[in-house]
């Protein structure tokens, strides 16, 4: 999976976006029960994967990867249809696909990804304030004086 990730950084000239394997590694060991890393193939050869984070009822997809090859493919669609097949299969009935960027070209990609499959779209507070800072900031701030938080 790590391979995929530096991949696909490397694609998406974003190093940031890769993940070692001594990451990975670290992770397994701090949740050995809650981790589950899956890699897809295509003629021997690995196209997507992801990483997903949780243990009963409720999972969290925290990294995926697909490589050109698997863009190609649309791999990465086969492999969300694989986690859900496995995870139905656990009985896990919610998975948290993460944020969606706002506002953020660079997110346009991975947020039409998640929006894809139907699920629904929660809004946590504070969650983007560091987008735009002083606007999201002072959004976050009157959603939570609205809401009576504040006394």
């Amino acid at each position: 999976f790590s391979l995929l990730m530096a991949e696909m950084a490397r694609i998406k000239k974003k190093p940031k976006l890769s993940l070692s394997a001594k990451t990975l590694e670290r992770l397994v060991s701090l949740c050995p029960e809650g981790v589950r890393i899956l890699v897809g193939y295509f003629s021997n050869q690995p196209v997507a994967g992801a990483v997903l984070v949780g243990k009963g009822r409720k999972i969290w997809y925290l990294h995926a990867a697909t490589n050109e090859e698997g863009r190609k493919l649309g791999a990465s669609y086969a492999m969300i249809a694989e986690i859900v097949q496995r995870l139905r299969g656990e009985d896990v009935e919610e998975m948290d696909f993460g944020g969606l960027g706002p506002d953020t070209p660079a997110f346009q990609g991975p947020n039409h990804f998640k929006k894809g499959f139907g699920g629904k779209t929660f809004s946590y507070i504070g969650e983007w304030e560091t987008g735009k800072a002083l606007p999201r900031l002072l959004g976050n701030f009157g959603v939570i004086k609205n809401r009576g938080l504040f006394g």
